[in-house]
């Protein structure tokens, strides 16, 4: 089984000023992720995170494409509160939110985070 990592750069080559990482926090440590997205955005920067949400039905959809197939052992519920409390330590405050419902009764819930640098 592979389990996506993320390797921290020490110096990166860009800052960028926008991140959105869609679906992605399902399959990797939040505090890793959030350790990767600070090294690698400027003092300030817009955050957008989206996550899934089951509410009560299976996690990975049945699907006849192999490479989704594999992911469902690595896949995990992002708890929502504990995702807006990492993104507060890293200084991303929550500035909006907004749901989704989909047609097979899962949802997406996506998150607006601001980070204003340590001057303000």
């Amino acid at each position: 089984m592979l389990i996506p990592t993320f390797r921290l750069q020490i110096n990166p080559f860009l800052k960028a000023d926008f991140v959105w990482a869609a679906l992605i926090f399902e399959y990797i440590d939040i505090q890793k992720g959030f350790e990767f997205i600070v090294n690698n955005v400027g003092d300030f920067a817009i955050l957008i995170i989206t996550i899934q949400s089951n509410n009560g039905n299976q996690s990975v959809s049945q699907t006849g494409v192999e490479s989704i197939k594999s992911v469902k052992d690595i896949f995990k519920t992002v708890d929502k509160e504990d995702l807006q409390s990492k993104a507060s330590i890293f200084g991303f405050e929550l500035i909006g939110s907004e749901e989704n419902v989909l047609p097979n009764g899962k949802s997406l819930l996506t998150y607006e985070f601001d980070r204003e640098g340590d001057d303000q």
